[in-house]
């Protein structure tokens, strides 16, 4: 059997795309992995993270590297240390495929393929050149890093794969380099529609609560629902200052509501008995702008209603598949508006079109998808 090695500066025990890739491919392929933590499946061996990272002092040096040098040069930012590191595990595995899931990565494992004959997959999260484009400091030194990075490792890459269309045709324009689309759908779940009886109406969001998601947006959406609909918010990071300033909002509130995070395997049980999954995510960056994150397809495997701002990729599978509402635009009382005009009725045959595509929209289709690539190579 054939080995693989998977590489991510992710936590793999709830790490839902390194997840599902594990799920895709273990059958088939001896698993290793590098990551912050274990997965929970038994794999073939697991080696921490802190094996190949960079010390401080190395990532500082790096840093201001990456702001002189830009993007004329990605090359002269492999630390020779950390390729050592790299270049040590793949030794001890001898994997036939090296499966990354960081870009900042892609320099080391690419010096390195040529001669241990590996093929090489980049599974992309995101489109990583604008990853935090609205961050002036970022877009000085990260931004021509990895457009740098992308221009001169990516035709070194055996495949290719991201989140969405969007940014299949982002990097086909920018970096004629094509790729797989394998989207965040979650596992299938066939936990049975919970239908709605009677007001209050219960929506629910859930995540991590990052200042970008602009969560206050969706608690001021509130001011303009009456007392027949509630607001639950299962946020984790909760010792961050963002979420504090949210707590504090959320206590002026009569129909808001703060409740404890569930891990990773439980989220789908645990947001079924609500109503209506709620995600406003304004375009303040590309990534953002282009989002189809896993909590969309974990409201749909819950069975619940969603309502959504008019994010483009998320959009297109709510209007193709009748799986709830969109806003004009991206104000939360433009949402709280199209929230009104649901009855019960609608919002439990919203319901009932998600249990029924289900099974279509999950991650065992995507799954197969990828094992079929994965084989080719």
């Amino acid at each position: 059997m054939k080995k693989i090695l998977i590489i991510t500066e992710r936590t793999l025990h709830n790490a839902p795309r390194v997840i599902r890739e594990i799920d895709a491919l273990i059958n088939d392929f001896k698993i290793y992995t590098v990551g912050i933590s274990p997965p929970k499946k038994n794999i073939e061996k697991h080696f921490d993270f802190e094996l190949i990272k960079n010390s401080f002092f190395v990532r500082g040096t790096l840093l201001l590297k990456r702001k002189f040098l830009k993007n004329r040069a990605p090359n002269k930012l492999i630390y020779n240390g950390k390729l050592k590191k790299i270049e040590k595990i793949i030794q001890e595995v001898e994997p036939h495929i090296v499966i990354i899931h960081e870009p900042i990565n892609l320099p080391y494992v690419s010096e390195l393929k040529q001669k241990y004959q590996f093929k090489l997959v980049l599974n992309a999260h995101e489109y990583y050149p604008l990853e935090y484009e609205e961050l002036p400091n970022w877009k000085e030194t990260m931004q021509p890093f990895y457009e740098g990075v992308y221009h001169q490792f990516l035709p070194k890459v055996d495949l290719f794969v991201n989140v969405c269309e969007s940014i299949r045709q982002k990097c086909l324009s920018e970096f004629q380099k094509d790729s797989l689309v394998i989207t965040n759908a979650s596992s299938y779940n066939p936990i049975a529609t919970n239908p709605v009886v009677k007001k209050p109406i219960r929506i629910i969001h859930h995540g991590n609560a990052i200042p970008g998601r602009k969560i206050e947006d969706m608690i001021q959406m509130m001011d303009y629902l009456n007392e027949d609909y509630e607001l639950h918010l299962m946020l984790s990071d909760n010792k961050s200052e963002y979420f504090h300033s949210l707590a504090e909002i959320i206590k002026q509130k009569k129909n808001v509501f703060l409740i404890d995070p569930v891990p990773f395997d439980k989220i789908i049980e645990t947001i079924n008995q609500f109503d209506m999954g709620l995600y406003i995510l304004p375009p303040t960056n590309f990534n953002n702008s282009i989002a189809l994150p896993n909590k969309f397809f974990e409201f749909l495997q819950a069975k619940l209603c969603i309502a959504i701002g008019p994010s483009p990729e998320m959009k297109s599978l709510i209007e193709q598949y009748h799986l709830g509402i969109v806003a004009n635009d991206f104000n939360p009382k433009s949402l709280a508006e199209k929230i009104l005009t649901l009855s019960i009725e609608d919002i439990n045959l919203y319901k009932k079109n998600a249990e029924n595509i289900a099974k279509t929209l999950c991650a065992e289709t995507y799954n197969e998808i990828l094992l079929s690539e994965i084989l080719k190579l």
